[in-house]
């Protein structure tokens, strides 16, 4: 019996009926694959597509992998700025793990980007560099791992966002959580370039928070958490959401469609509100009272020690800023390396 797996019947429906390719006539010449990275503040992720490269479009996604590795964990208590050396290990071991995901395909070329943590750390080029030096040792191709700022992380979310919507992307604004770092961002005024809330209160900044200034403890999990620790999480994601932008504001209350990329949103949110690709503000409050006061073995999982504070970041900025209701998507900086020509 042939098994079809839900991944390549996704691939088959992308390639079929994916804008980037009804209707266009396809050079065989300009088809190869290609892997992007994405060297996260918590998670290393890989994914391998067949691109046409003249157009700079996704055709098809061949594979989609992530390891987990506290990179922005051991730069929070790291006290001379550098990520340590077994968190750099840990790296490599991951990347050692992906890189059998390139050699499963006939992989052209590799690019990446490092995002909070690597461009915060001291060391973070050497971690690229190391990277990028395990990967043509276990692939024999070059690859190009570079950190990027905060600006150009919006902005790759914003292109691998609006490339999965019919949507025009005026009309949508971009919500990339990540372990150190989140980026709202919609097209600015006119339509022309960008307005970006660029903010570091993220994944593991607001686990570390409600241990360090809400709970006061020394463990490594703020779980389980209490009422009043998630009420006063809450409140302290709102204080940082009246930061974003006027502009961004009166399009979520426009009505523009609010796209949630990154872990955060499609497996964390998702999985512990609604399990579909769009949660609801009052899905995601029904989740926080489930997940009160539950230990990360009762949550389960590799990411329970977030779980629950991810809730309490994301509702706070739904609540500031009225947001009804977020479209998950599986998407994050891998997705615009993959069609964006400065990385090939």
């Amino acid at each position: 019996m042939i098994r079809i797996t839900f991944s390549i019947l996704f691939s088959l429906f992308l390639l079929l009926f994916s804008p980037f390719s009804v209707g266009k006539k396809i050079d065989n010449k300009c088809i190869s694959n290609r892997a992007a990275f994405d060297i996260g503040s918590g998670t290393t992720r890989i994914k391998v597509a067949r691109v046409d490269t003249c157009l700079q479009k996704v055709l098809m996604i061949l594979e989609d992998q992530d390891e987990p590795v506290p990179y922005k964990e051991s730069l929070s208590k790291s006290q001379n700025g550098v990520i340590d050396k077994n968190t750099v290990k840990l790296g490599l071991e991951a990347i050692e793990k992906l890189a059998a995901v390139v050699r499963r395909h006939r992989v052209t070329a590799i690019a990446g980007v490092g995002t909070s943590a690597l461009r915060e750390a001291k060391n973070g080029k050497a971690i690229a560099g190391l990277i990028a030096l395990k990967l043509k040792t276990l692939t024999s191709l070059e690859a190009k791992i570079v950190p990027v700022t905060q600006k150009e992380e919006a902005i790759l979310g914003f292109y691998g966002a609006v490339a999965y919507t019919k949507t025009p992307d005026t009309d949508v604004v971009v919500w990339d959580i990540g372990g150190g770092s989140m980026q709202i961002v919609s097209r600015g005024k006119d339509g022309k370039g960008f307005e970006i809330y660029e903010g570091e209160l993220a994944s593991v900044s607001m686990k570390n928070h409600i241990i360090n200034e809400i709970q006061k403890s020394k463990l490594d999990t703020p779980n389980p958490m209490s009422q009043s620790d998630s009420q006063k999480a809450i409140l302290h994601a709102r204080s940082r959401a009246k930061r974003v932008s006027k502009l961004i504001q009166e399009k979520i209350k426009s009505g523009a469609e609010v796209l949630g990329i990154g872990g955060v949103h499609y497996y964390s949110l998702r999985n512990q509100s609604s399990e579909k690709l769009v949660y609801t503000r009052k899905q995601v409050e029904r989740a926080m009272k489930k997940q009160i006061g539950k230990s990360d073995q009762e949550l389960g999982g590799k990411y329970a020690a977030t779980d629950v504070s991810n809730i309490a970041l994301v509702l706070g900025y739904m609540k500031e800023l009225k947001i009804e209701k977020v479209n998950a998507l599986k998407v994050n900086m891998a997705d615009g390396v993959l069609i964006h020509p400065k990385y090939w």
